[in-house]
């Protein structure tokens, strides 16, 4: 079957809602037991849209579909946000529980997020003190539990959790190509709990200071491939993830068996990212021939004790980056999240003295990087900080340059419980067991260049 959804009353020009018009398109599509919904050339208004399996979803070159910034339109579903499993508001374009499903075309889907991160600002500084939507009330109800739970980075929400652009959840044989997806209210692209998903050629593109818009999240997913896309946007480009703490545990669902191949990361907090969240677990990730451009971090595994969860068998190679602040950071002290309960432990949490190890204790093994040039790095020629009764281990960096900005830039390389922040700072390492460097090579960077310290086991061969 195939439905232009023009025929079926969808407004090109964008003046009038084209809800209805979608929705029965994807009811009769669904019906006939799959087909091909088309979108053609203009601009599309519509509200959240879930979409079935055996399904087409072509979007084509010069369509624009739009999603309405009436929160109480969109409804209130159970999903996981920032790693815990709760209720929130449903996706704007919502896969769930299907399979065979491609979303394509060339054009462009919009969340049109600003009045989003507007109120979400608002409400942070205090100029909003009470949202006015009832949906808000249901979600702060269901999610009562959540008010003291630790999240990935930004602060614990429990009621205005705004929805992701897309989400792929309890999902097989998903492929996502060509179309430009923008302007999340909250995550651009969430994959979660699902099997064997493919995306090519997408760009995602969020504005540098829009509030907690990572471009791409796979998380507790397996059979990933992501090739030859484009991020640009306000937080990390993209993240391995798998659940936090206690809840992620309880899941105890890894992200695994990911190919990253050909792509470009323009800005965002950091360019490949594991973490915080990585209570299930990340394994088994390859990432190839990319380039990271003016991102705070290139390649980044954060998480701190308590979390719990390993991130193990990565390798990377044959990686370009220009102007970041710091091309490669592993730190297990990281320290953004702390909810209300952990601010009277962080002492515990920074510590570094060894602690007895439990579930709770996050372990880092078995990195291979390889054939890394960086060129303009402005804060840190890299950083490790394992933990000294887990340290970093298995560690292989082989045929990595990084040549300074000659200004440099005055930046954290790590956020972690005690300062980190350098300028044109040298290559450092803590707490790392079985590692070996070999070819590094750190020019511009202040003296000394190479430090690798209260480690064991770790050879460099020039």
């Amino acid at each position: 079957m195939h439905v232009d959804v023009t025929t079926l009353g969808a407004d090109p020009t964008g003046l009038r809602e084209s809800t209805d018009a979608f929705r029965e398109a994807l009811s009769r599509i669904e019906a006939a037991g799959g087909g091909r919904l088309h979108v053609p050339p203009g601009d599309y208004l519509v509200g959240p849209l879930r979409l079935c399996s055996h399904l087409e979803f072509e979007v084509a070159r010069g369509a624009r579909i739009r999603f309405v910034q009436d929160p109480d339109r969109y409804p209130v579903v159970f999903t996981r946000w920032e790693g815990v499993e709760c209720h929130a508001y449903a996706p704007m374009l919502f896969v769930e529980g299907a399979e065979d499903v491609r979303i394509s075309g060339g054009g462009v889907i919009d969340g049109q997020g600003a009045s989003w991160w507007r109120m979400y600002r608002d409400y942070r500084e205090g100029r909003l003190t009470r949202f006015p939507f009832s949906s808000v009330e249901e979600i702060a109800r269901r999610n009562a539990h959540l008010s003291t739970k630790a999240s990935g980075g930004g602060g614990r929400e429990s009621h205005f959790l705004r929805p992701p652009l897309l989400q792929v959840k309890d999902s097989r044989r998903v492929v996502i190509e060509g179309i430009v997806l923008r302007n999340s209210a909250f995550w651009n692209t969430h994959i979660l709990y699902s099997d064997e998903v493919w995306i090519r050629g997408v760009s995602f593109e969020n504005p540098p200071d829009a509030p907690n818009t990572d471009g791409l999240n796979v998380d507790s997913s397996r059979n990933v491939r992501i090739e030859d896309c484009t991020f640009d946007v306000g937080d990390d480009c993209l993240g391995l993830k798998s659940g936090i703490d206690e809840d992620g545990r309880r899941v105890g669902r890894p992200t695994e068996h990911v190919v990253i191949r050909g792509c470009i990361m323009r800005r965002g907090h950091g360019g490949i990212v594991c973490g915080s969240e990585i209570a299930g677990g990340v394994r088994n990730v390859v990432v190839t021939g990319c380039i990271f451009q003016d991102t705070d971090r290139g390649i980044r595994i954060k998480s701190r004790r308590g979390r719990g969860g390993f991130v193990e068998n990565v390798m990377i190679h044959q990686i370009v980056m220009e102007r970041v602040l710091v091309p490669l950071v592993v730190n297990l002290y990281y320290r953004c999240g702390i909810d209300p309960g952990e601010e009277e432990i962080v002492s515990r949490l920074a510590s570094l003295l060894p602690l007895p190890v439990d579930e709770t204790t996050p372990a880092v093994r078995n990195i291979s990087i390889s054939q890394v040039l960086a060129t303009g790095v402005k804060s840190s020629a890299g950083f490790l900080l394992g933990l000294p009764e887990r340290p970093i281990e298995g560690l292989v960096l082989s045929d990595y340059r990084v040549f300074m900005d000659e200004e440099g830039q005055e930046g954290e390389p790590a956020m972690a419980f005690f300062p980190t922040a350098t300028r044109r700072g040298g290559f450092r390492g803590k707490y790392l067991k079985d590692a070996e460097f070999r070819g590094v090579r750190i020019e511009g960077a202040e003296e000394p260049a190479f430090l690798v310290e209260d480690s064991c086991s770790v050879r460099r061969l020039d």
